[in-house]
């Protein structure tokens, strides 16, 4: 039953030092840190923050119209599991049903 953008994420695993997101990537999707941690750096390297259990990634990205790619790198430290929801899955849920799509977008936006 798709009526919930939980219903449609799935689970991703990483390795220590894989890329998440590649720093240009344009794919609108939101990460929502399950376990380990993940560096975040600019496009010339420098780290700009490490973030934990419990932290949604992507969420400018995941709202910008005309999506340019992301400019930030996404690297995994150690074991990492995400939860993945893509922009196509909440368009679809917020077609099917408007309240659930607008009750996700207002959560989100108290994350950006």
């Amino acid at each position: 039953n798709p009526q919930t953008p939980t219903m449609q994420a799935k689970k991703e695993r990483y390795v220590d030092q894989e890329t998440v997101i590649h720093c240009g990537s344009t794919n609108r999707r939101l990460l929502h840190i399950l376990r380990g941690h993940v560096t975040i750096r600019s496009n010339t390297g420098r780290v700009i923050a490490r973030v934990g259990h419990g932290k949604t990634l992507g969420e400018l990205t995941f709202l910008e119209i005309g999506n340019r790619g992301s400019g930030m790198r996404v690297v995994a430290e150690e074991s990492l599991a995400v939860l993945i929801v893509d922009y196509d899955a909440v368009e679809m849920i917020t077609h099917l049903n408007p309240a659930v799509g607008a009750r996700f977008y207002r959560c989100l936006s108290f994350l950006s």
